[in-house]
């Protein structure tokens, strides 16, 4: 099996224009980075069992 690719997530934190409006995009910001990064942690846990299975065979 080919090494893993090693990847940078690069996020940049701006100030908020309103503190009102801007919190409620900030926080489904939040949510769907953290969905992005439970599928990825996901995906490589899965990866990693399926990796072992096929090495005990």
């Amino acid at each position: 099996m080919a090494a893993p690719v090693q990847q940078k997530l690069i996020v940049e934190v701006v100030p908020p224009v309103s503190q009102t409006r801007s919190s409620k995009a900030a926080d489904k910001a939040t949510r769907a980075l953290a969905r992005i990064i439970g599928r990825q942690i996901a995906r490589d846990q899965f990866r990693t069992q399926q990796f072992r299975e096929a090495e005990d065979q």
